[in-house]
């Protein structure tokens, strides 16, 4: 699997997600949070057709970093309901964090929608074409998510998944089938896997 290199990121994008994001951090510009929003910023920049779509979106660091990576044309749409999970660090996102994701979305004024739902049950009505996939609900649904939303993706579409570095989240089945499939090993960013849609 090809790693990504670090790249250049806006100081503007990066004061920000350092602002937003990583104050929790005792340095707000060098951390594993930090890393995954360069990671998904370089990403994002990839896609050339078809939305992005993030599974699980907690305060908004995910879709900020998406949207601002990605072409002006892309929308990104964020899904998530708050209210259906632990995950597997114990956060259970309330509605404290679906404000703030609310917040930043808007102070952001990038093209970014929140769909108040499930993944499985968004997925049921999606109609538009994907161009990149980023699981990241933090619990046990990787592989219904990979089956129910990878029809979606256009060729050369990107399926991300992040917080699989320690294969908790049995990122290392998906690549199998994936590659089965005639799929391929997509750029990895540290905690950001990806395979490509054939």
């Amino acid at each position: 699997m090809k790693q990504m290199t670090n790249g250049e990121a806006p100081q503007e994008f990066i004061d920000r997600i350092a602002a937003w994001f990583c104050q929790s951090f005792d340095d707000p510009y060098h951390n594993p949070r930090m890393a995954k929003s360069i990671g998904l910023y370089h990403l994002a920049g990839l896609v050339k057709e078809g939305a992005i779509v993030e599974l699980g979106s907690y305060q908004g660091n995910g879709a900020v970093s998406l949207a601002s990576g990605a072409q002006r044309s892309i929308t990104v749409f964020t899904v998530d309901d708050f209210d259906h999970h632990v995950d597997w660090m114990g956060n259970e996102p309330n509605r404290a964090d679906k404000a703030l994701l609310l917040l930043n979305i808007r102070e952001s004024g990038l093209h970014i929608k929140w769909i108040d739902s499930t993944a499985e049950q968004a997925v049921e009505g999606w109609r538009l074409p994907i161009g990149l996939l980023f699981w990241d609900t933090g619990d046990s649904t990787i592989h219904d998510s990979f089956q129910a939303w990878s029809k979606h993706l256009v060729s050369g579409g990107l399926f991300v998944m992040h917080d699989t570095d320690d294969r908790h989240f049995h990122s290392d089945e998906i690549e199998r089938e994936a590659l089965a499939a005639g799929w391929s090993l997509g750029p990895q960013y540290r905690t950001l896997y990806t395979v490509i849609k054939p």
